[in-house]
């Protein structure tokens, strides 16, 4: 072998070996990071993890995925926080592995390792790899998708490119909806590209797809027993609200702002900056330049039109800016467009500072007596360990004791955080006095086995129950508030009741509250 190739391939182990490292540190420094974080569970977190109790095929706003991931990371580990969200710091940096394989294959071991550090060093995936909610086996399933779908098109006789692009679009249909967007995107790369045009005909491209869309068969199963709720919890989402023009191109600004805040300010514009000049290029570019531009810039263009038209969360268009990575690193390299070398540094440097400050924040916040105030945004992360701990108090002077059935009116969030730091994790049942499926406590309605008899302590945060949960009682005695200081004035506060005697599970029936919650 010449001597050229040989220190031509050294070097390509050497980036290679590089972005190993990089992966395999930040993972354990997130494992560890989990160990030592202050914050309790967020709701979405607690809420999942309840649904990990009860393994099914679906569940009210979403396909079963996080739940399966959070039930045998419990499972293995135990029903504590860290395992909770293991699943999240490990999905997220094998996410970020297949970021680097694809950069890798397009641009070389060098862009391999940049595209990787710019993927790992944004605070919005600092987040996502430390708070185990539906992104994170989102992430990681679109980005083995893009990956497999890409050699795919460069090897189409490997077969095993195929069942691995088949089993991480089923993995990521099971994860989150958003998914699905994966497949129109592939179809408007395959379109544009004139030298890719002719896969539109391949049979093996087409059954990968039908086996990966065949997983969410169960999915639709479920939902078909349960009229269809996730399907009209999803439709929600896209309902168009009456708010002016002016205050639609204020929130349109607002979700500009948190993309920026989301990636880091440096990585933001420099993806708005070479997805630019690359468009304006379009009839020019080369096929990975279309592959690329295809699922980062078009699509977020896309939900920017949309923040017209209705609010989007910061995380929607999180899928996007995994190609968006590996677009840059092509282009800090040097390769796409070399005006943009000179933001390499910066990028990474920025990416680093804010990722660091995401983890460190609430250390700081609890440091420096922040907690409760405007600027904490760990705001709904603290007090729930101690709410339940009162809670807890109150049971043992009960005379039912931990038997006392544990409702709480209509909010799923306290439930669900009741629900995991209550000790002995009993299950906490959720009155919806509304004609409204809202959450999948009420999938699951109340107590299946005989409950006649049984005493209930009943949490509320408006100061009267509804009438059909305190008829449900031979007897509603109040109990004091409790209240549960978080910091600087912030507090939970919920009025309490003793039912005594539980008659039968009371049916929902609409009534005052319907308005104010809605």
């Amino acid at each position: 072998m010449p001597l050229e190739t040989q220190e031509c391939m050294s070097r390509r182990d050497e980036w290679l070996s590089r972005t190993l490292w990089l992966l395999g540190l930040v993972g354990a420094l997130r494992v560890l990071y989990l160990v030592v974080v202050p914050v309790d569970l967020v709701h979405d977190e607690a809420y999942y993890w309840d649904w990990s109790r009860h393994p099914a095929w679906g569940y009210y706003s979403k396909p079963p995925m996080v739940a399966w991931l959070i039930g045998l990371s419990t499972w293995l580990g135990g029903p504590e926080a860290v395992f909770v969200r293991l699943p999240a710091a490990v999905l997220s940096t094998s996410g970020s592995l297949f970021v680097a394989l694809l950069a890798r294959r397009m641009y070389g071991s060098w862009a391999g390792f940049w595209a990787a550090a710019l993927a790992i060093f944004t605070p919005g995936n600092t987040v996502l790899s430390l708070v185990m909610t539906i992104d994170a086996p989102l992430l990681f399933a679109w980005s083995a998708t893009l990956y497999f779908f890409w050699v795919a098109l460069e090897k189409p006789r490997s077969a095993i490119t195929y069942v691995g692009c088949a089993g991480a679009l089923g993995m990521g249909c099971l994860s989150k909806q958003t998914m699905l967007g994966f497949l129109p995107l592939a179809c408007l790369f395959l379109l544009v590209s004139r030298s890719d045009r002719h896969r539109l005909r391949d049979w093996r491209l087409w059954l990968a797809t039908a086996v990966g869309l065949l997983c969410l068969t169960p999915v639709i199963v479920w939902n078909s027993h349960h009229d269809w709720v996730t399907l009209v919890h999803t439709s929600e989402h896209f309902s168009t609200e009456s708010v002016s023009m002016g205050r639609r191109v204020v929130r349109s600004f607002e979700f500009l702002a948190a993309q920026s805040a989301v990636i880091s300010p440096v990585t933001c514009w420099a993806f708005v900056g070479v997805s630019a000049s690359l468009i304006g290029q379009w009839s020019r570019a080369d096929r990975k330049q279309l592959f690329l531009l295809c699922f980062s810039a078009i699509p977020l263009l896309a939900v920017c039109v949309l923040s017209l038209r209705q609010r989007v969360e910061a995380n929607w268009p999180a899928p996007f800016y995994l190609a968006g990575f590996v677009m840059l690193a092509g282009a800090f390299g040097g390769t796409i467009d070399s005006r943009w070398l000179r933001w390499r540094g910066h990028a990474l440097r920025c990416g680093i500072l804010f990722s660091v400050g995401t983890m460190l924040l609430p250390f700081l916040i609890e440091g420096l007596g922040g907690k409760g105030t405007r600027m904490d945004v760990a705001v709904r992360m603290w007090g729930w360990r101690d709410l339940s701990g009162a809670i807890s108090s109150r049971l043992q002077e009960l005379p039912q004791g931990n038997d006392t059935l544990v409702v709480v009116d209509r909010r799923r969030g306290v439930a669900s955080e009741l629900a995991f730091y209550l000790p002995h994790q009993p299950r906490v049942y959720v009155y919806n006095d509304s004609a409204t499926v809202s959450s999948q406590y009420d999938v699951w309605g109340g107590p299946t086995v005989d409950v006649q008899g049984r005493d209930a302590l009943i949490l509320s945060e408006f100061s009267e129950l509804p009438s059909n949960l305190g008829e449900a009682f031979s007897q509603v005695t109040p109990l004091p508030d409790v209240t549960v200081p978080v910091g600087n004035g912030r507090m939970h506060h919920y009025y309490v009741w003793l039912g005594k005697s539980l008659a039968a599970w009371p049916t929902a029936q609409l009534s005052r509250h319907e308005t104010t919650l809605r």
